[in-house]
């Protein structure tokens, strides 16, 4: 990471809502997770919170050790569930328009990064992201959001990651999915 970005991340400031989210999702994990965030500051997070992103990209660095891909991608499929922000969200379409601003909504003090939606076929939406977070929870968020506002009743909704594009877990700054149906 660079000094430049490194800087920048240490201002910015994450609602205590995604951490309660992040949670819901680590139920397993919870006892070690809680005292994972308190080692990091993060301790006692409750509504109405706010807490140093750095603090919470220190506690994911520990945390995704304990965790396997699959494991991450599921506590990712969770927040859709447990985020409150996203009660307004209507449909398929208005969640690929309006990701970004709900990310925004829940982090501030700095550029943190983008979630880009791309329509390329009529069934398949590219999506680039430039987030601080891993990349199996991140695909795993948009599975859990596509899942909650499917695109069609009952459709298969599947999220690829495409391995032909930058990764963060490669060190790149984005990494560029696929959901299809």
């Amino acid at each position: 990471m660079s000094d430049r970005k490194t800087e920048t991340e240490s201002k910015i400031e994450v609602r205590s809502e995604v951490i309660l989210a992040l949670l819901e999702g680590l139920r397993t994990f919870e006892v070690e997770a809680l005292q994972i965030l308190g080692r990091q500051g993060i301790s006692q997070p409750g509504p109405g919170k706010w807490y140093p992103l750095q603090s919470l990209i220190g506690a994911w660095a520990e945390i995704t050790t304990l965790m396997t891909p699959t494991s991450l991608y599921t506590m990712g499929s969770k927040i859709a569930e447990n985020a409150k922000a996203t009660d307004e969200i209507l449909d398929f379409e208005d969640f690929t328009r309006r990701l970004d601003e709900i990310y925004h909504r829940n982090h501030r003090g700095g550029e943190i990064g983008h979630y880009k939606m791309i329509w390329e076929e009529p069934r398949v939406v590219r999506v680039v992201s430039d987030i601080p977070y891993p990349c199996d929870f991140d695909r795993g968020v948009l599975f859990g959001f596509a899942r909650r506002y499917p695109p069609e009743p009952g459709a298969d909704i599947f999220v690829d990651h495409d391995s032909d594009s930058p990764c963060r877990k490669r060190g790149d700054d984005s990494c560029t999915y696929r959901i299809r149906w």
